[in-house]
Order: C-alpha cells, then sequence, then structure tokens
C-alpha cells in the first residue's frame, strides 16, 4: 500500500468547516450609516465653503463696476445722439464733394466722435456686466441657502443616529451616571462632609496617642 492511499481520507468524514466572515451587526450598521452620513455633510459644507467665498468675491465685483457705472453714466447718455453723428459724417465724406481741408476737418471730427462713442460704449458694457453679476449674486445666494437647510437637516439626522447610537452602547445611561456623580461631588464653599469629619476624628485620635506615648 503506497503513501497516498495511507494519506487518503476515510468515506464519510465530514470536512473542516470554512470560515465564513460574521454577520454584519445592526450596530455595525448604524455606525456605519454615521459614517457616511458625516462623509455628506463634509463634502457639503466644502462646497458651501467654496460658494460663499464665490458669493463673497462676485459682491466686491460688484461694488467696483457698479462705482466706475456712476462715474460713467453721463458719457452713456449720449451714446445714441455720437451714433447718430458719426453716422451722419460718414455718410457726407462718402457722398458729398469736399476740398482737401474739409475733408480733413470732417475725418479729424469723425475721430473725435469715435473716440467719445468709444467711451460711451464702455459704460454700456459696464453696466452689462453689473447686471450680469448680479445675476451670478442671486443665483449663488440661492444655492448656498438651499445648501445651508440640507446642512441643518442632516444635523438632525445626526443627531438622532448618535442618539441611538448613546442607546444602543449604554451611553446615554452612562452620560447619566456621570452627570449624578458630578453633582453629588459638589459642595457648597465651607461644607464639611462626614467623610472630612471622620478624617478629622481619626487624625485627631492618632495624634493623642502619640502624645502619651511620648
Amino acid at each position: 500500500m503506497n503513501n497516498a492511499e495511507n494519506t487518503k481520507k476515510p468515506a464519510g468524514q465530514p470536512l473542516a468547516p470554512t470560515q465564513e466572515k460574521p454577520a454584519e451587526t445592526e450596530l455595525d450598521k448604524l455606525r456605519k450609516e454615521i459614517d457616511e452620513t458625516q462623509k455628506k455633510r463634509s463634502m457639503l459644507v466644502f462646497d458651501t465653503n467654496r460658494l460663499r467665498h464665490r458669493l463673497a468675491y462676485k459682491k466686491e465685483e460688484y461694488e467696483a463696476v457698479r462705482k466706475l457705472v456712476d462715474l460713467n453714466t453721463d458719457r452713456g447718455k449720449n451714446a445714441g445722439r455720437l451714433r447718430r453723428m458719426k453716422e451722419e459724417l460718414e455718410f457726407r465724406i462718402s457722398t458729398e464733394t469736399a476740398t482737401v481741408n474739409q475733408e480733413k476737418e470732417l475725418l479729424k471730427k469723425l475721430g473725435s466722435i469715435q473716440n467719445e462713442l468709444e467711451e460711451a460704449n464702455k459704460f454700456y458694457r459696464l453696466r452689462k456686466k453689473t447686471e450680469l453679476v448680479e445675476k451670478d449674486i442671486v443665483g449663488l445666494s440661492k444655492v448656498v441657502d438651499e445648501q445651508s437647510v440640507k446642512i441643518k437637516e442632516i444635523d438632525k439626522t445626526l443627531d438622532a443616529l448618535f442618539d441611538r447610537l448613546r442607546k444602543s452602547t449604554g451611553g446615554a445611561r452612562q452620560h447619566a451616571h456621570v452627570e449624578h456623580e458630578k453633582k453629588i461631588n459638589v459642595k457648597k464653599p465651607f461644607e464639611i462632609s462626614l467623610e472630612d469629619i471622620a478624617v478629622i476624628k481619626k487624625t485627631g485620635n492618632k495624634d493623642k496617642v502619640n502624645r502619651d506615648n511620648e
């Protein structure tokens, strides 16, 4: 008989049980839910803070642009008139017969009007930018408010989850016991407890015995 036959297990012998992963307990599930909720809150807080910084920047940008708009209001009012003057001069230059000097004067006047018109157009671009920034502020404020409400809701959920955890682990009873012990150990100013009196008597008797022995 060879070694293979000697080492062969007898028929019907049960196989060694395989180690199974322990089932997840309700406490494990609760802790997992708390961990996932905390991660969700952290991500939401991080994103909300990012939006708050962006909102603050937009508000500063709005104030700066608005001041520029206020300084250039008069230039903006003349934009329509300058545009019409520019069109009339361009038409005269292209259609009328003029001397060299007259044409030079018309071109000079046209250049001056174009410069003023460019300044007026800057006002309109600034005013348009103000409107866009203001729109961004309104949108960001709405998102920040919505996410702030969600954070408060998550906080309520976490409070409830931690309350369940304390009850499951006896934390609430332990906390109450600690608070009870604190109340018991609190003494009023200059108050002497019975234990203190016993210690004083014991010490006094010991001192008396020592004096008698001397």
